[in-house]
């Protein structure tokens, strides 16, 4: 519930912030860069009892609002978007006799509310901000280790620099967000915090509607 008055509170604020603005309709797909990268799970004596491998993210599929104002030759543009997206890792128990990979996923929905200011020139928008993602909902099966311990913040940020089109109604933007947060921040086996250091950055391409 908190959440849900926290997200109509920013929908509501940019409405009327952007009243002699633009206020449109937002849909985007984004990819968050991935590399290999392993880390082990214990018990409580200290034995090795898992190899989890980040294997590979999928594609972050978004919807939602977007309000813009133009002034002059500066502009402000605020994303209120829905989004989901998986995170998979390939696992390999110890304590069974083959030693097989299981490849098991974290699946995250969240609310991002995406702040961009800068310069424009002839439709061409280039622009810099803060961005917030509101933790909406989380599933993980590496529940399934004995050890492993969750502990998920309710927002995590970052920031974003962009550069957008304007063409017409339409509104283009491209937009790489470097993400103050690693895929493991949340991540505890036992009282060990994960040692992945893969940073949760996007590249994301967006098409808004404005009205």
């Amino acid at each position: 519930m908190k959440n849900t008055l926290l997200i109509a509170m920013m929908l509501i604020s940019s409405a009327c912030a952007f009243a002699q603005g633009t206020v449109g309709i937002k849909t985007s797909i984004g990819i968050i860069p991935t590399r290999p990268e392993s880390v082990y799970a214990g018990n409580e004596n200290d034995y090795v009892t898992h190899k989890i491998t980040f294997a590979d993210a999928s594609p972050v599929f978004s919807t939602g609002i977007y309000a813009k104002k133009v002034m002059g030759w500066s502009y402000l543009q605020v994303d209120v978007l829905y989004s989901g997206y998986k995170l998979g890792y390939d696992m390999i128990a110890y304590s069974t006799r083959e030693d097989l990979t299981e490849r098991v996923t974290e699946e995250f929905k969240t609310m991002d509310l995406i702040i961009n200011a800068g310069i424009t020139s002839n439709n061409i928008r280039l622009g810099f901000g803060p961005v917030f993602h509101i933790l909406a909902d989380h599933k993980s099966a590496l529940q399934s280790i004995p050890t492993y311990v969750e502990k998920l913040a309710p927002m995590t940020y970052g920031f974003s620099g962009a550069v957008g089109y304007d063409l017409g109604n339409l509104s283009l933007d491209l937009r790489y967000e470097n993400a103050l947060t690693t895929i493991g921040d949340h991540i505890f086996f036992g009282a060990a915090k994960s040692k992945f250091k893969t940073g949760a950055n996007q590249i994301t391409f967006s098409v808004g509607y404005g009205f």
